[in-house]
């Protein structure tokens, strides 16, 4: 069960990374990994970030994701992910001020839940600086 909630939460955050370098909100793969509270709360994000002229650029290795819980349809996961993809000005290519133009570690914090359809992001939270690579 383990490795089903593990790969469906590396095509959540694969979905995300996507959508990010065009700042599209209507990216399908979002709708196909996430769900609600989570799905309105990206596509806000990336329709805030095109509205601004903001992209992705880099890539998101992710750590080790493990499942630290199971209860009934949901399930936590946690990775520290070395995180390189950073919004800039899409004119321009420039980084954005602030934490989202800096490359980081970043402790993710996920809560997955079963649907009829698999496994799906419902929730997650970001920190940095709470983790680092080994």
């Amino acid at each position: 069960m383990s490795g089903q909630i593990i790969t469906a939460w590396l095509a959540s955050q694969s979905a995300f990374e996507t959508a990010a370098l065009t700042a599209d909100a209507n990216e399908p793969a979002l709708a196909a990994t996430t769900i609600d509270p989570q799905l309105s709360w990206t596509r806000s994000l990336l329709a805030k970030m095109h509205a601004a002229g903001q992209v992705a650029r880099g890539r998101v290795k992710s750590g080790s994701p493990e499942v630290l819980a199971l209860q009934g349809n949901r399930a936590i996961v946690q990775s520290c992910d070395y995180d390189t993809e950073v919004a800039v000005w899409a004119a321009s290519g420039r980084p954005v001020p602030g934490l989202p133009g800096q490359v980081d570690y970043e402790l993710i914090d996920s809560t997955m839940e079963l649907t009829g359809s698999g496994w799906k992001l419902l929730t997650q939270s970001v920190g940095t600086g709470q983790c680092h690579g080994s």
